[in-house]
């Protein structure tokens, strides 16, 4: 079943909603290793449609791969290359 735009985007606000608990929780003892501030540092300069067209396009790319946590799939295909052009 295909999850419609707004499902989608919801799904995002909640992916970035943890990420800022996470963070508030973590305050001053995480350091710049910790997955809140990699995976900020990642996504820093998309959008939220830019980055559910971007899986969008890897799912449809990639079709064997629609099982895998959309989770897992915005670290690997989007923080990760990012961090690495940023280094």
């Amino acid at each position: 079943m295909a999850s419609s735009e707004a499902e989608k985007k919801a799904y995002l606000i909640g992916i970035a909603n943890l990420l800022d608990i996470e963070r508030a929780y973590a305050g001053a003892a995480a350091n710049k290793s910790d997955i809140t501030r990699r995976f900020s540092k990642g996504m820093q300069g998309k959008t939220l449609d830019s980055v559910r067209q971007g899986l969008d396009d890897y799912y449809a790319a990639n079709p064997m791969t629609v099982q895998h946590p959309v989770i897992e799939t915005l670290w690997f295909q989007m923080v990760v290359p990012s961090l690495k052009q940023k280094q």
